[in-house]
């Protein structure tokens, strides 16, 4: 059987370091967004990771979009479109 040893500061170390810090940050995405992360050490870390990490940027990019979305479509009265993005939202948020 073969172990995988990472070593701290190699290349591997820091690819797995960096997956780990993005699904902990894709976690919490939706809450920074909406603000409801307390401030602590740990929203300074999200907020960073997302501000250094290009897929996590792009993702909250897209859910703060969405959310744009929903609102403006919601204000015109389109309730049918509104409910389907509202599922779409719920959709993406479930994959987290």
């Amino acid at each position: 059987m073969r172990v995988l040893v990472l070593v701290p500061g190699s290349p591997a170390w820091r690819r797995r370091r960096a997956l780990e810090r993005c699904r902990a940050s894709a976690a919490h995405i939706q809450t920074l967004l909406d603000q409801e992360l307390f401030p602590s050490e740990f929203e300074a870390d999200v907020r960073q990771h997302v501000h250094d990490c290009p897929p996590c940027a792009a993702e909250a990019t897209v859910i703060a979009d969405l959310k744009i979305a929903i609102v403006r479509v919601s204000q015109r009265g389109d309730a049918e479109l509104a409910e389907r993005l509202r599922r779409v939202a719920i959709e993406l948020c479930e994959d987290c």
